[in-house]
């Protein structure tokens, strides 16, 4: 059975997207901190509605809306600087740490873009993920991992 009310969402952000303009692309790098791709965001009244992911040579290796409800958009300055309401939130999760570094990227893919924030103590190393849905801790996978 269809579900109209999904329906009528994902066309609003067609709609959306097909209205957008494309912003300055953003240089998307790697853990080692090389640059791997593009990350294009396209916006639409100072909100990102769509994106691409292209490599260095201009290939397109990846596009998409960026959400399917209209109402929820992300504001184009997300992808200037890490948002200091996700930066505070990790802040008071890892009092103990500092920031190390912060770098728009992906976690293993580019598919899971994201601002890569590395902090450290005196005893460790951690690195955040954070989006615009949301913030992880990365765990460092044992060796012989399978999944």
């Amino acid at each position: 059975m269809i579900d109209r009310q999904k329906v009528a969402l994902f066309s609003s952000s067609l709609a959306a997207a097909k209205e957008a303009i494309t912003s300055e692309p953003v240089p998307m790098l790697d853990e080692t901190g090389q640059q791997r791709y593009w990350f294009i965001p396209f916006i639409n009244a100072q909100k990102v509605v769509a994106f691409a992911i292209a490599t260095l040579t201009g290939k397109v290796s990846m596009h998409g809306l960026l959400t399917p409800n209209a109402d929820e958009k992300t504001d184009s300055s997300f992808f200037l600087t890490v948002p200091s309401l996700i930066l505070n939130e990790i802040k008071v999760a890892y009092p103990h740490f500092e920031v190390l570094s912060q770098a728009f990227s992906y976690d293993e893919i580019p598919q899971r873009w994201s601002w890569r924030i590395k902090l450290k103590n005196q005893q460790q190393r951690i690195t955040i993920f954070a989006g615009p849905t949301g913030w992880y801790e990365k765990k460092e996978r044992k060796p012989g991992w399978e999944g």
